[in-house]
């Protein structure tokens, strides 16, 4: 049975509190904000099998859920959002993915991520089971918040099955009719993954984690950048560039992620040594500046996070 709500009938002041108290029911954690003068919204939702498909429709808003908020669910969860129209971006472990009409990305549920749209926007939203996919494709956490292309034949192909999916929600048919279109549902969201991996060079390329290798040698040295990083290992640096633009992202991101996560790391694993001094250890010079980067990847100040793990 697919459950629809919508604020189409609510007073304009009172869309958005509306909308805020039925997001935080459907995804523990979750808030959202607009600039739009008039908010309109609309979410169906279908539990198939052990999947929950979601159709959310909005104008623009800014859409963040914090971490360690989803205490109801058994498991964690990775989120496959494919954009049906407008423009999204979506930040998550330091990453950013920009989305256009068809593309595809997958996040984490049970951390920190934040949606942008300033554009009317729908998609269509699968959720699996984090161990299903790990299972099925180890490397999963390399394509959190990376853009899937719309134009590649698997996620065309995906599209087009969670469409027909959709028009037999209200349809009556046994559970283990549901059960076995969960689960290729949930090989057509892999192979559209695996297509990506494959076809476009993201992170399993042997250059891509060369660099990745040779950043995380430097992460320490202030003044390292693009150039030195083309320097130390002697590829042009327009060679690297589309390197990184082909796993959806640029050498500067790259560094910066990677300076994130090492703090991150470091502040659990020193939990005595002062927070300015990790984030000299990885290469900020400017402490303010640290602190808000990592709010902004995390979801939280270094401090707070470091308390709160």
């Amino acid at each position: 049975m697919i459950e629809v709500a919508s604020v189409r009938r609510l007073g304009v002041h009172d869309r958005l509190d509306y909308w805020n108290d039925l997001i935080g029911a459907t995804y523990p954690g979750m808030s959202v904000d607009t600039q739009a003068e008039l908010f309109d919204a609309k979410l169906s939702v279908w539990h198939l099998s052990d999947l929950r498909m979601v159709k959310p429709f909005s104008t623009s808003a800014i859409v963040t859920r914090q971490p360690r908020s989803q205490a109801v669910y058994s498991e964690p969860k990775f989120v496959a959002h494919t954009l049906v129209r407008g423009k999204v971006s979506l930040d998550q472990r330091g990453r950013r993915a920009t989305l256009n009409e068809g593309d595809m990305v997958i996040c984490a549920s049970d951390e920190y991520y934040r949606f942008e749209t300033h554009t009317t926007h729908e998609m269509m939203v699968v959720e699996v089971d984090a161990a299903t996919l790990a299972d099925k494709l180890p490397n999963i956490d390399d394509f959190v918040a990376r853009p899937i292309s719309g134009k590649l034949t698997s996620t065309r192909l995906l599209r087009r099955y969670m469409d027909s999916l959709w028009l037999e929600a209200r349809a009556t048919a046994p559970e283990q009719h549901w059960d076995l279109h969960a689960g290729i549902l949930t090989d057509l969201i892999v192979a559209s993954l695996q297509s990506s991996d494959d076809g476009l060079s993201c992170p399993g390329d042997p250059l891509f984690k060369r660099m990745q290798d040779i950043i995380d040698e430097r992460l320490d040295e202030f003044d390292f950048g693009p150039v030195r990083l083309s320097v130390d290992m002697g590829i042009p640096l327009r060679t690297l560039q589309a390197t990184a633009a082909r796993a959806g992202t640029t050498i500067g991101k790259m560094i910066t992620t990677h300076r994130l996560q090492r703090a991150a790391q470091l502040l659990l694993t020193r939990p005595d040594q002062p927070v300015t001094q990790i984030a000299l250890d990885c290469g900020f010079a400017d402490p303010s500046y640290f602190a808000r980067r990592f709010q902004q990847a995390l979801g939280s100040s270094p401090r707070k996070y470091r308390h709160c793990n």
